[in-house]
């Protein structure tokens, strides 16, 4: 059995555009996540219920502000 590579080319291609976007997007909700536990965290909430409210650990969650703040620097 042969394979058209043109079509398959073609469908790669395709494939590979359709996770482009979704990484793309991802990455804005990262980001966006990130925000909010910086803005969180800076207002009051402690990193314990942060962690809870998106299923992470603590730890994560200081690294997460931690990097934050590295950034900024």
């Amino acid at each position: 059995m042969s394979v058209n590579e043109e079509m398959m080319s073609t469908k790669l291609r395709h494939v590979q555009a359709k996770i482009d976007i979704k990484t793309s997007s991802l990455n804005d909700l990262h980001k966006e996540r990130k925000s909010v536990i910086v803005f969180c965290y800076s207002n009051g909430m402690s990193a314990i219920n942060i962690a809870q409210a998106l299923n992470m650990t603590r730890q994560r969650v200081y690294k997460i502000i931690e990097d934050n703040k590295e950034e900024e620097e």
